[in-house]
């Protein structure tokens, strides 16, 4: 496969409670100054959303995608895009590619990051009031409490590509949870 140059190659919070007896799996893990960099650059408007890829041939961006561009500017992870694909790829600096994902991030950004590298991407809790239906009804527990009651627990990849999260709903989560 033809490839172009890589890219970058120089280059405790408490948990949080979402419901009775409900935490959130990864809290606490996500290192602070990189958890705060990634809520900015989601919030910055530089970086488009997209789905399906981390990063696509138009440049739109999974929320993991612009995590792993601020691992590339820290140097910590590749980024390559083949001559004739339509997405980036991600791998850490060793240059071996076959590691390479478009899909979700390389473990190694998952290590620096700190949220770890064993999983594919931080799961998060999402209030029913940001879930909306395939036929546009918004999802309702109908419970008669008052609260934001929670209805779903789903990766990053998922929020992003499927429950249709915007950037800024992404960024709140992974304030508050990760």
């Amino acid at each position: 496969m033809e490839t172009e140059e890589p890219e970058g190659s120089n280059s405790n919070n408490d948990s949080a409670e979402m419901g009775q007896d409900q935490t959130v799996p990864n809290a606490g893990k996500m290192d602070p100054g990189i958890r705060a960099a990634w809520v900015a650059a989601l919030r910055s408007g530089e970086y488009q959303q997209g789905k399906a890829n981390l990063r696509a041939a138009d440049n739109t961006y999974c929320c993991l995608g612009v995590l792993c561009e601020l691992a590339v500017q820290a140097g910590v992870a590749r980024a390559w895009r083949a001559k004739a694909g339509d997405r980036w790829l991600y791998y850490g600096t060793s240059h071996l590619r076959e590691n390479a994902s478009g899909g979700y991030p390389p473990p190694v950004v998952g290590t620096w990051s700190g949220w770890g590298g064993e999983i594919d991407a931080p799961v998060v809790t999402v209030p029913a009031a940001w879930l909306v239906s395939s036929t546009g009804h918004q999802y309702s527990d109908d419970g008669d409490d008052g609260a934001d009651n929670v209805i779903a627990r789903m990766d990053l990849v998922t929020a992003n590509d499927r429950a249709g999260l915007t950037f800024e709903q992404i960024a709140q989560l992974i304030e508050e949870q990760l």
